[in-house]
């Protein structure tokens, strides 16, 4: 079930609120401003129900939401572009330089969770899709970029994100979503004894800049294994370089 409220206005427009709610009473929030993902409320094993997903209550909070970038649809790129510039088909593209004067993160000035988002509901799927058109030259990538972002929320309790875009000249897509978890519900304080499982035996080194660098360390005798079962916090302070290159990120603050 899908039901539609007002969630604000933006330049004058109406922003609205779209509540996803499975069988299992399991319910997600999204809003048309930038795609975002407000709330994810879940019931634990004694069915006490709590939103997982950090984020705010009021949409003015979102228009500034650009140090954590709370629940925001990321794109056209996610992460970091060294020297805010990138070489495709023999062509150098400039982008925005907004992160300490000279990289580009998550793809520059006026991103896509800061836009208003078209937006159409599926009933039968459980699924709201947010249309962008991002024209050639918008933050300085290539191509008029026609993105589709939908959620839906599952009857197996699973929150599903597809992202299909398409582009009428080569261009950079890398879109994600940045939204954090607390599991214990999101007044519950640390989330740094979660346990936490990942299936991979490589991670991507980053610089000093947190810029990947396109090489692939093996995360065997390093904090970042977690191909067992281990409490997040575990190792967090752990005398490891790439760990402390990231000691000054802005989202990590924001989370721990």
């Amino acid at each position: 079930m899908i039901e539609i409220s007002d969630f604000g206005k933006f330049e004058e427009k109406d922003v609205k609120m779209f509540t996803i709610t499975n069988k299992s009473n399991i319910s997600a929030k999204i809003t048309n401003y930038g795609a975002v993902l407000v709330s994810l409320f879940v019931p634990d094993k004694n069915g006490k129900i709590a939103d997982v997903v950090l984020g705010f209550d009021k949409l003015e909070d979102y228009f500034t939401n650009d140090i954590c970038y709370f629940g925001s649809t990321v794109g056209r790129n996610s992460n970091r572009v060294g020297n805010a510039s990138f070489e495709l088909n023999g062509t150098t593209y400039t982008l925005d330089k907004n992160e300490r004067n000279k990289n580009n993160l998550h793809s520059g000035f006026n991103p896509y969770n800061k836009r208003l988002w078209d937006y159409s509901i599926d009933q039968n799927s459980n699924s709201v899709s947010f249309n962008l058109i991002s024209k050639d030259g918008d933050q300085g990538f290539p191509g008029d970029f026609d993105i589709t972002v939908t959620y839906t929320l599952t009857d197996e309790n699973g929150l599903k994100i597809n992202y299909n875009g398409k582009s009428n000249k080569d261009t950079i897509a890398n879109m994600t979503n940045h939204s954090y978890f607390n599991l214990n519900g999101d007044s519950s304080g640390t989330s740094m004894n979660h346990k936490l499982y990942i299936n991979s035996n490589k991670f991507v080194e980053v610089d000093d800049e947190l810029i990947p660098t396109g090489r692939l360390i093996d995360v065997e005798n390093t904090p970042m294994d977690f191909r067992m079962l281990k409490t997040i916090g575990d190792e967090i302070d752990a005398n490891f370089e790439q760990l402390h290159l990231c000691r000054w990120l802005w989202p990590f603050i924001c989370y721990k």
